[in-house]
C-alpha cells in the first residue's frame, strides 16, 4: 500500500483535472511520507493543496475552475 496518500483525492469531471486535498489542523504538519506522496502528485501534473480550513479550499477552486456559465 501506498503511505501518505492525501485525505480526498478528487477528479473534476468537466475539465479532467485530478485533485489531491490534505487537510491539517493546528499546527500539525506533513509527515516525511506525505510529502514524497505531494511530490509524486505535483510531478504528475495533478493538482495537490494543503488546507487549514474548507474556505481557503473553496477560494481556491473557484479561483482556478472557474463554473461554465450558459449563454442566455
Amino acid at each position: 500500500t501506498l503511505k501518505g496518500v492525501s485525505d480526498v483525492v478528487g477528479l473534476h469531471l468537466e475539465t479532467g483535472v485530478m485533485i489531491c486535498v490534505e487537510v491539517k489542523l493546528g499546527a500539525d504538519k506533513l509527515r516525511p511520507e506525505q510529502e514524497k506522496f505531494r511530490k509524486i502528485i505535483r510531478e504528475s501534473d495533478a493538482e495537490y493543496w494543503l488546507c487549514r480550513e474548507i474556505e481557503s479550499f473553496k477560494a481556491g477552486w473557484y479561483r482556478k475552475h472557474q463554473p461554465k456559465r450558459e449563454a442566455a
